[in-house]
């Protein structure tokens, strides 16, 4: 399973490639009620971006321009934490890679304090649930400037476009109304399938 795979390799640091996802404003034509089985059905584009637009803190991660809108994003190595509940999150030191126990936790699948959340999808489309990443973000005292990672496999990176958030009835929102999550910087990145 890709998500394992993911929980193994990220927590050992290394180097990996990443794209800053844009919503372009663009309508989509499948902005319709969304079924929980469509939940991997978001939409968006991306753009062309330098390691400057990267808000990234010393002690999570480092970054370099590699051209064409990609970059790579240096992890340092961190011991795993499986937490249980949101006290274990508030508690936790930014050191440690959180990893929630629940499958289906708030719309992230891992956590790096302060600012750094984490979606492994091996789907073309993957939206989130704003409630959710709003809950999330008030847990890491409201970062101003946070990042969602929709972690993929290699044949999925160059072309997972921005995902727009879900609103409590399941349908694409144009605009988040809360205003952390409006403050989220999306990326694509990428995590090969066998470790090198």
């Amino acid at each position: 399973m890709f998500e394992e795979h993911v929980h193994s390799v990220l927590p050992q640091g290394g180097t990996f490639r990443i794209r800053r996802l844009v919503d372009n404003g663009e309508a989509h034509d499948d902005d319709e009620y969304l079924t929980e089985g469509d939940w991997d059905e978001g939409e968006g584009d991306d753009d062309a971006m330098d390691a400057d637009d990267v808000a990234m803190e010393d002690s999570t991660a480092a970054t370099r321009d590699l051209g064409d809108g990609v970059i790579s994003i240096q992890l340092s190595e961190r011991p795993t934490v499986v937490f249980n509940n949101d006290n274990e999150v508030i508690a936790a030191d930014t050191t440690i890679y959180l990893r929630p126990a629940a499958k289906n936790y708030k719309s992230v699948d891992a956590i790096i304090k302060p600012d750094v959340l984490f979606q492994v999808t091996g789907a073309h489309r993957h939206p989130c649930k704003q409630a959710d990443l709003h809950d999330v973000l008030k847990l890491l005292g409201n970062p101003a400037a946070p990042r969602l990672y929709f972690v993929l496999p290699p044949d999925r990176f160059t072309d997972f476009r921005y995902q727009r958030y879900l609103d409590s009835n399941r349908k694409r929102m144009t605009m988040p109304s809360y205003v952390n999550v409006r403050k989220i910087q999306q990326f694509a990145m990428e995590v090969k399938l066998v470790s090198e």
